[in-house]
């Protein structure tokens, strides 16, 4: 088998040859690019999800500050919004963890020492604090019996 790099363009009759060898490492190195740069997509996907939460409770707060709001379609509309925001944020967040996992398993090495590390490190993240064991929980809670927020009550500043 005859091994090189070409233009991936009509056309093009450019070819530079090269060894099996440069050519497995070449796409390798390739896959693992894709792998991290899909791993850093579901983290942007759970960074939006948290701008999106985070942005909605700021224009609950806004509209609550400047006008009259209480009654009962409007906050069943409040507690609809937030209920969809933290459900993203959360359902995002597992899929992040559960697919890092998988998705960085190419770009460990061949021992396995990094992918033991990483796991290491996520239970030392769940096991050292609360607010993860509680965000964990409360996902567990949204995926398998209902929303987390069932009442709000707003309270106009004075």
């Amino acid at each position: 088998m005859q091994c090189g790099l070409r233009r991936d363009v009509l056309g093009s009759k450019h070819f530079l040859p090269i060894s099996e060898e440069v050519f497995k490492s070449v796409r390798d190195a390739r896959a693992r690019s894709i792998r991290a740069v899909e791993i850093e997509e579901k983290l942007d996907m759970v960074l939006q999800n948290y701008i999106e939460y985070e942005h909605e409770l700021l224009q609950i707060t806004l509209r609550n500050a400047l006008f009259a709001t209480g009654g009962w379609f409007e906050f069943r509309d409040i507690i609809h919004d937030i209920n969809r925001r933290l459900a993203n944020l959360l359902s995002t967040t597992r899929l992040y963890l559960d697919h890092l996992r998988h998705d960085a398993g190419p770009l460990f090495d061949a021992a396995g020492s990094d992918a033991k590390a990483l796991s290491a490190i996520t239970s030392e993240e769940y096991d050292g604090r609360l607010g993860y064991r509680v965000m964990e929980a409360l996902r567990n809670y949204v995926q398998h019996r209902g929303l987390p927020l069932h009442s709000t009550r707003l309270i106009h500043p004075k």
